[in-house]
């Protein structure tokens, strides 16, 4: 099957197009960096799509998969207002070459100030940042312009990503890199609670979301279980033989989890790693 895909090079990406590439997928890059890269590639952006139109239409993708999201971690409405409107454009133009197939990544940000155990079906609050909001607003305006175009519009919904490749500020890096240097990190909020989810099994549920999806919609992404700061940090601290006292200053719980249902029902995807698994994986990783 021949894929179009925006940020391929990215944290996610890079897994998602490992992973493609060994199914024997033909696959097309939007990269904005001079790299090296086995598959056929754009030199561009999405704020001018103009210029590599051509080379898309030629291409002719089946399928799509916009991972790109410019400027994380800044969740301004600026940088978010910028996405929002190159999401928009790069849709329009998917459209209208034929592709019939778009799969976006979304967050889990999006539910706003979330509790329990949450279902796409959830109603949103309104207690959300640009980030977020974009998010949503995207996934409203893109799903009508694919509509209006007969195209299966899906949305996945990403919690907690962590694992190889992620940036070297995000939490779990953080914590590696201090301990490896011998550093005993600060926590702010050692006792939030989120959900995280090992990055190749989401690279997983993208593909199988993207492949195998049924209708057009929302699907969550998510291990479906909570874990604190503090547990994070402490299942790396003892690789590295650390019995480490967390201080609670401060405490800010955050306890909302993905309901997986229904990509498990139409796809088959159920996450496959461990927490204890992904962080040892992601540790000889940064070692």
């Amino acid at each position: 099957m021949k894929i179009f895909i925006t940020g391929g090079s990215g944290f996610i990406g890079k897994h998602v197009v490992n992973k493609l590439a060994k199914e024997g997928h033909s696959l097309m890059l939007l990269i904005r960096n001079k790299v090296q890269s086995d598959y056929p590639l754009i030199r561009g952006d999405l704020s001018d799509i103009s210029l590599w139109y051509k080379k898309l239409s030629a291409f002719a993708p089946e399928c799509a998969i916009h991972l790109a999201w410019e400027g994380i971690p800044d969740y301004s409405s600026n940088i978010s207002i910028t996405n929002l409107v190159n999401g928009l454009r790069l849709y329009q133009a998917l459209v209208k070459i034929g592709c019939k197939n778009i799969l976006t990544t979304g967050s889990c940000f999006e539910y706003g100030n979330a509790q329990g155990r949450i279902s796409e079906e959830y109603i949103c609050s309104q207690d959300i940042n640009s980030f977020a909001a974009a998010k949503r607003a995207l996934y409203s305006i893109g799903s009508k312009i694919s509509e209006e175009s007969e195209t299966k519009f899906l949305w996945a919904r990403l919690f907690y990503v962590y694992g190889p490749g992620q940036r070297n500020e995000a939490l779990i890096p953080s914590i590696i890199h201090s301990l490896q240097a011998g550093i005993l990190p600060e926590l702010k909020n050692p006792l939030s609670i989120h959900d995280y989810i090992y990055v190749k099994d989401v690279a997983d549920a993208i593909i199988r979301l993207l492949l195998k999806g049924k209708n057009s919609g929302i699907y969550n992404i998510a291990s479906g279980k909570t874990v604190t700061v503090r547990q994070i940090m402490q299942i790396i601290a003892k690789k590295y033989g650390i019995n480490l006292p967390l201080k609670q200053s401060f405490v800010h719980i955050n306890s909302f989890y993905g309901n997986t249902e229904k990509i498990n029902k139409e796809t088959g995807w159920f996450v496959q790693t461990s927490l204890q698994q992904g962080i040892n994986e992601t540790i000889k990783y940064y070692e």
